[in-house]
């Protein structure tokens, strides 16, 4: 998933062959029936070679198998050159931007390793975040609080096949000027009709021992992978690290082609996926819950005029983060119901930061926890909690829970718990 605003006239040229959910997306320019046209910027994908609108309204397009969906473009661009008016950050010293947010589908962070180019061009050149994460590890939930910059349990979409209904922050670029525009999956709950918020748009209609002794119960009883399960999963894995080697040269295709253009610097890039998955731990072979492999994602933001030196960032973020940024570089008021944070003090490492996220899920048992650097307390519904020392216990092996030495811990984290969940 992903997403541009731009001011310039025309897009960059890309070859999208390499992905397989935009395989069959045809190169041919066009305006998008019924789009509204806006001082300078409803001609700027009109010449566009990476997508068509179609006179249709709308390209279907080849789902592929499971890791190759998903992958999708969002492209907003500023219609024109102005100081951010409605900030108190650091952002309002910077021309308005334009936003290239890409979004993998189910990335594992360690996966990055076979992405190179997009290593080298986003996270070495801007910040990378080492402890990034989706907040509900679920495609339309996670998906949903990128959009919103809201926990789930704040918009509403706690599943997949649940319909978002609240204003998104591409609705608020869009009013404010902006031109908007998404490549590839929006919600697995959305039919595929193009939206009034996006001025550009191609997508397609959306589609779960020992060392369990001291696990809630359902996780307790679920039996360990067969050895058919683990040739599926060491498919599935080789599959998906051919796919993202494919995404990589598409990536660099993308950032190549804005800076022959002058336009890269001028461009707050983002990379994430929106949830991770897991390959057989815990017994797990999908994802949704709370456990690292599926919370934990790869992300980085390039932006010179604020990251002005490359670095690895440890602070706690997370999707819910990305539409907080974009109001506060684009000069909109944060809206008062977002439960994210603008990165930026930590782009331009100035302020405090938070010391705590919430996770939450519905999938299965439904679960809501508080992760701090160190620390994951998790409450079960109608089963047993669980508390975890990264710091010891980094795998999550060993559920502290029923530990009288973590006793103060656990108080203090159940209480910060009903907090995040507004109780």
């Amino acid at each position: 998933m992903g997403g541009m605003a731009l001011r310039e006239t025309n897009l960059p040229e890309v070859d999208l062959g390499c992905i397989p959910m935009l395989s069959r997306v045809r190169s041919q320019p066009g305006e998008r029936e019924g789009s509204r046209k806006r001082s300078g910027r409803a001609t700027a994908l009109a010449n566009s070679s990476i997508v068509s609108r179609q006179e249709a309204r709308g390209e279907t397009m080849r789902k592929g198998s499971w890791w190759g969906r998903g992958i999708v473009c969002f492209l907003v661009a500023a219609a024109t050159v102005l100081a951010g008016a409605g900030s108190e950050s650091a952002a309002e010293a910077i021309p308005r931007p334009n936003f290239l947010i890409l979004v993998s589908d189910d990335q594992r962070a360690e996966t990055m390793g076979f992405m190179p180019r997009t290593e080298q061009r986003i996270f070495e050149e801007g910040i990378a975040f080492a402890n990034a994460f989706a907040t509900t590890p679920l495609c339309c939930p996670s998906r949903a609080s990128l959009l919103t910059g809201m926990y789930a349990h704040r918009h509403g979409v706690r599943t997949n096949n649940i319909s978002l209904t609240l204003p998104t922050v591409f609705d608020r670029l869009h009013d404010a000027g902006y031109f908007t525009g998404l490549v590839g999956k929006y919600l697995n709950s959305w039919d595929g009709t193009p939206r009034p918020e996006f001025d550009f748009w191609v997508s397609f209609p959306g589609a779960g021992a020992a060392y369990v002794s001291d696990k809630p119960f359902w996780l307790r009883f679920h039996l360990p992978l067969t050895p058919f399960e683990v040739w599926q999963v060491d498919r599935d894995r080789r599959n998906q690290l051919r796919c993202v080697a494919s995404l990589d040269r598409a990536v660099e295709s993308l950032v190549l082609d804005l800076e022959r253009r002058g336009l890269l610097d001028s461009t707050v890039v983002l990379y994430l996926s929106d949830n991770s998955v897991f390959w057989g731990e815990h017994r797990l072979v999908n994802k949704a819950k709370v456990y690292e492999e599926a919370v934990r994602i790869p992300f980085a933001v390039r932006f010179p005029p604020l990251a002005t030196v490359p670095r690895v960032e440890t602070g706690l973020v997370a999707i819910i983060d990305i539409a907080p940024t974009m109001y506060d570089l684009a000069g909109i008021p944060i809206p008062s119901d977002v439960s994210g944070r603008s990165l930026v003090p930590l782009l331009t490492s100035s302020g405090p930061w938070r010391e705590d996220l919430m996770l939450e899920g519905w999938t299965g048992p439904s679960f809501s926890a508080v992760r701090t650097g160190t620390r994951v307390y998790v409450e079960n519904r109608v089963d047993l909690p669980e508390l975890y020392d990264l710091t010891a216990d980094p795998y999550q092996l060993r559920n502290q829970v029923f530990n009288r030495s973590y006793a103060t811990e656990i108080a203090a984290l159940q209480t910060r718990l009903r907090a995040l969940r507004g109780e």
